[in-house]
């Protein structure tokens, strides 16, 4: 473990563990992420009613520590069957976010056809753009079916910081949709050269625009932008609830291949 921490550059100073009698009984693994984030790992197969009670504790602690650090934000992803870790976060604290689901999609299938407005145009992201990004993402994010239980409680300079923590970040891999004058919508996207993919990180349409298949075009340009990569796949992951968007996405060709549960816990 300590090899593998040094080699990928993320800490274990924030690894606690439980003691009873001079043995290791629980441990908790807190790593710190960009947006004032925190990511917490606990072990999935300990199942000693003394154990539950230490990382219960422990957890507490990893809060209280993140806290200190200036995170607002902690979150856990686990095995949908996992009643075990779900009971812990539980009784830590934390409350179940969302069924994540991930989806997959290979680059070469064909495209759905759709019409396309010839007024449509496209702003990259840059330093000079980063409070219209801010507005937009900020937006996109009213009345939005993807984590819901998150809206209005996230700074969203810290929302952004974590989109771009995701994969390699390029700015000309972020892009406002505008037609006219009016921006639309959003989508941002980056390689994950780990994975050999491209993964479309968040898209998301302003409420004014939305039921008019503007959509379809943000989706259908972040396909063709990852035709241009050396890669064969595109990723995204989505809310279960988020029934519009799960249908746009098998539209377009996408199939699932895992799910996930998130828990979370506002600092």
């Amino acid at each position: 473990l300590i090899r593998h921490s040094a080699r990928v550059g993320f800490s274990l100073q924030e690894c606690l563990v439980g003691e009873e009698d001079g043995e290791i009984i629980a441990s908790c693994l807190c790593v710190d992420a960009p947006g004032r984030t925190g990511n917490v790992f606990i072990p999935s197969s300990v199942r000693l009613e003394r154990a539950e009670e230490a990382m219960t504790d422990l957890l507490t602690a990893v809060a209280e520590h993140a806290r200190r650090r200036g995170l607002t934000l902690l979150q856990a992803i686990i095995e949908t069957t996992s009643e075990h870790e779900a009971t812990i976060y539980s009784q830590a604290g934390y409350e179940r976010l969302a069924r994540l689901l991930y989806y997959e999609r290979d680059l070469r299938a064909e495209l759905p056809e759709i019409t396309r407005p010839e007024d449509v145009s496209w702003v990259t992201y840059g330093d000079d753009r980063h409070e219209l990004f801010a507005q937009v993402v900020a937006g996109t994010y009213e009345g939005s079916r993807d984590c819901a239980r998150l809206n209005g409680l996230r700074d969203i300079d810290d929302i952004l910081a974590g989109h771009r923590a995701t994969g390699s970040f390029d700015p000309k891999h972020w892009l406002i949709m505008k037609v006219g004058d009016a921006a639309v919508g959003v989508i941002l996207l980056a390689d994950i050269p780990e994975r050999s993919s491209w993964d479309l990180v968040y898209m998301g349409v302003l409420p004014a625009f939305r039921g008019a298949g503007w959509a379809q075009v943000l989706l259908r340009k972040a396909v063709l932008m990852g035709r241009q990569r050396a890669t064969t796949a595109m990723t995204l992951t989505v809310d279960e609830s988020n029934a519009p968007a799960r249908r746009l996405y098998h539209q377009f060709g996408f199939s699932q291949s895992l799910a996930r549960d998130a828990w979370f816990r506002l600092l």
